[in-house]
């Protein structure tokens, strides 16, 4: 059956519609022909189809408007013209349907864009919410484009430092003292382990981790930083301070940057010097051992964390160094004038001992017959023996310069050292563990060298060796810079302290202070006319010393403090420029050398000595101009402690006696606190030995035994440490409620009271000091004025109260 006849008659034709099922879509093929005979040859072959539908599929027929066949795809159009007017109505709707789609397009990209701006608005200004404890947080700030790591800039006037905390430095502090406001920027850069980390910064007596007083950072669960003012007590527990008044949080936030991507956290902030707490660590011009400890995170309350149980760790600094002084030299020597020589022991095998001194000659170069200045010098530690090597020292040797010396790179008290080589005493350099390099002020030079100095010197090398290591190999000594261009003013060094004897010694489980003497009647004789300036001062103690200053007495009058560190680490012994250029100290002077000791780990006498187990207290002092006064030290007349072991036989039946050594007797006095207490007494009330020593090595003409102690009439002044208690006392009075003042009452008319005050010199506003204090009480008011004026929920916090939220 062809085509033709299957839909030769209509009842077939209607059965054949009803019995088959819809048709779907089909395009067909169709050759180049006349319309009319195209319509004809398509209603024959598609009876059942009507115009419409063929609408449809010419619809979704491919168009091609380049085509001259374009004509005949469109078959139940009968005219040109028809075919015309309908393709361009396709091409309308379609052009429609793309603007519809743009326009949705365009839609969504502009909703899309509102969205981020809003989420971006609202973070911005989520720095700026009130925390609970009624502080402002601060915007997060941007780090500033240069090439500089802090995240603050400081005063050109103000020096910044910085120091790793960690040995990775993965944790760096930058810090800037203020000592107009008495406040310190500090900045820390953390590199952290997740974005959720906490990290908890701050200070103890000698680094413990218990008794601390830290600034607190950690994250919530909502990527909120906070900084808490807190305190751990004697189990390292964490408490967060609770101050009467809520703005007094002592880590004053600056600003902030968090780096998700690299994890990298920086937080900047400010504290007082002195925070008028009398639990909180008192920042001075002494060693400070900053503490660290962080953890995981994110917290909700940081309050009651085991900080023990944390990676945790300290570091040594001096944070509050002197201010440069504005040099008025215009003499500035350029690194092609400065020449460096090398002074090291000589391939020396270290004893597996615990201490041992080694002493190498060394005989100088040519050049030293002329005369020059040493301007720096720095130690050369070998890598491997950095923790072996405790302190060097270089000497010359104040012989004939004609004179020929033995060699010798052995042990510095040995018996076969020729005798020759005890004239090598003249201290040219010194260091000790933790020192760094000895600059000396642009106008003065330790002069070496000339037609009469002898080309020899002797470097001597403390090694520390707990672990008695046997096999290391050192070449460990100083490295010296030095000039021809001579400067206008020469220095010296002089050592004052404690003789380091048997009779300087210390009883087991105690603490106590010694006392080493430069006596007036040596620096009456020793020093020049017009008296010198000490411009820089290295203390030293070895193992059990905790503390050491060195007291300056005129006529009687104790003067303020040449170099005091009330936190001293014999692990750290930094050679210190003093303020304000210096101190000056005239003939007939007195300078007493203390040191704390805590031996209450010991069970055995320490005795004065060289030994790392033994003691000494020593402060070796870098003045100008130079003088012939090498040593002025002291010990307890002979006389008097035999006295002292003669009672102890007789009175508490111990077994000592005049005849028996120093050593001996002290080893035999079974030690109770009342026979401490006595010998603590005669060290403060006998009479003394004094070492008043030449460079040679021999002692000025006089007598020097039995010499009374320096009598002290009346005490020194501290005119800043004055001003700082001021400034307590009316932070107290002010900050705090008394008398029942309500904390809260934040009237205006509290300030002009406070500045008309004149009936207290203290609360004056002229006083420099109460005027910032009055500043920031001013700002701390409006603060909480503007607390009180956000609504309820805003303050609602599920921290604690005294955090200091940033983010």
């Amino acid at each position: 059956m062809n085509a033709d006849d299957s839909f030769s008659s209509s009842s077939d034709e209607s059965s054949l519609i009803a019995t088959t099922p819809p048709l779907q879509p089909q395009f067909v093929s169709v050759q180049p022909s006349s319309s009319s005979s195209v319509n004809q040859k398509s209603k024959k072959r598609n009876p059942g189809l009507n115009p419409t539908c063929n609408h449809r599929l010419a619809s979704l027929s491919k168009d091609d408007d380049d085509s001259d066949e374009e004509d005949d795809l469109f078959p139940l159009i009968d005219s040109k013209q028809e075919q015309q007017t309908f393709r361009l109505s396709l091409n309308k709707n379609k052009r429609s349907r793309q603007e519809f789609w743009l326009v949705c397009k365009a839609y969504f990209a502009i909703t899309f864009l509102m969205t981020a701006l809003v989420a971006l608005f609202f973070l911005f200004f989520n720095h700026l919410i009130l925390n609970s404890n009624g502080s402002t947080s601060i915007t997060n700030q941007q780090r500033p484009q240069d090439d500089d790591n802090n995240l603050t800039k400081s005063n050109s006037s103000i020096s910044t430092y910085q120091i790793n905390l960690d040995i990775d430095d993965h944790f760096h502090l930058f810090w800037s003292p203020d000592y107009l406001d008495e406040t310190i920027l500090f900045e820390l850069k953390l590199k952290l382990k997740t974005n959720y980390d906490w990290f908890a910064f701050g200070f103890s007596d000698h680094g413990s981790i218990a008794n601390a007083d830290l600034c607190l950072i950690w994250t919530d669960k909502r990527r909120r930083l906070h900084l808490e003012d807190a305190k751990t007590d004697n189990d390292s527990m964490v408490i967060i301070k609770n101050h009467h008044d809520h703005q007094s949080n002592d880590c004053q936030f600056i600003k902030s940057k968090h780096d998700r991507q690299q994890k990298m956290l920086y937080v900047a902030f400010r504290r007082y010097f002195d925070t008028c707490d009398p639990d909180d660590y008192q920042i001075d011009n002494g060693t400070t051992h900053m503490v660290y400890v962080t953890g995981r995170g994110p917290l909700s309350r940081s309050e009651g964390l085991h900080l023990i149980d944390y990676q945790h760790g300290f570091q040594r600094a001096q944070l509050l160094k002197p201010p440069p002084l504005n040099s008025k030299s215009k003499t500035k020597i350029s690194d092609e004038q400065l020449q460096t020589l090398d002074f090291l022991v000589d391939n020396v095998t270290i004893p597996n001992v615990e201490t041992t001194y080694w002493c190498t000659l060394i005989k100088l170069p040519e050049t030293f017959k002329q005369r020059i200045h040493i301007v720096q010098y720095e130690a050369i530690i070998n890598e491997q023996n950095k923790d072996i090597v405790h302190h060097m020292e270089l000497f010359h040797c104040e012989v004939d310069a004609k004179k020929k010396l033995p060699p010798w790179n052995g042990l510095c008290h040995d018996s076969n050292m020729p005798e020759l080589l005890e004239q090598c005493k003249r201290v040219t350099a010194a260091w000790a563990y933790g020192a760094g390099p000895m600059i000396y002020p642009e106008n003065v030079g330790l002069p070496v060298g000339g037609e009469n100095y002898s080309l020899y010197a002797m470097i001597e090398v403390h090694y520390n060796n707990p672990e008695m290591k046997a096999g290391s190999v050192d070449n460990s000594g100083i490295r010296i810079h030095y000039t021809k261009r001579l400067r206008p003013i020469e220095s010296g060094i002089l050592e004052i302290g404690l003789e380091y004897i048997d009779k300087n010694s210390i009883p087991p489980n105690t603490l106590m202070e010694s006392r080493g003497y430069c006596v007036s009647e040596c620096t009456r004789v020793g020093l020049p006319p017009n008296g010198i300036t000490i411009f820089a001062s290295q203390l030293h103690t070895h193992l059990t010393g905790v503390g050491t200053w060195t007291e300056h007495v005129r006529g009687g009058i104790q003067l303020p403090d040449l170099n005091r560190d009330n936190h001293y680490s014999p692990h750290f012994q930094e050679i210190r420029k003093l303020p304000n250029g210096g101190v000056h100290v005239y003939p007939g002077d007195a300078l007493i050398n203390v040191c704390r000791y805590d031996t209450r780990k010991r069970t055995r006498m320490t005795f004065g000595g060289y030994g790392i187990s033994d003691e000494m207290c020593v402060n070796y002092l870098h003045y100008y101009p130079r003088s012939n006064l090498e040593v002025c030290k002291s010990s307890i007349d002979t006389d008097h402690l035999m006295k002292y072991f003669e009672t102890m036989r007789i009175n508490e039946n111990q077994n000592t006696s005049i005849h028996y050594s120093v050593a001996d007797n002290f080893n035999n006095i079974h030690w109770t606190p009342y026979r401490i207490q006595k010998l603590n007494q005669l060290y403060q009330t006998a009479p003394l030995s004094v070492q008043c020593n030449q460079s040679s090595g021999q002692r000025f003409p006089g007598y020097w035994n039995g010499i009374p102690l320096t009598t002290v009439i009346q005490k020194p002044i501290d005119q800043a440490k004055n001003a700082t208690n001021n400034r307590c006392r009316w932070v107290l009075k002010k900050f705090h409620p008394i008398n029942g003042d309500d904390e809260n009452d934040f009237d205006d008319d509290d300030d002009e009271r406070f500045m008309d005050n004149d009936d207290d010199s203290e609360y004056d506003d002229n006083d420099a000091m109460n005027t910032i204090w009055y500043r920031r009480r001013q700002h701390q008011r409006r603060l909480q004025r503007k607390w009180k004026q956000l609504p309820s929920k805003l303050k609602r916090s599920d921290f604690n109260d005294h955090s200091q939220m940033i983010v």
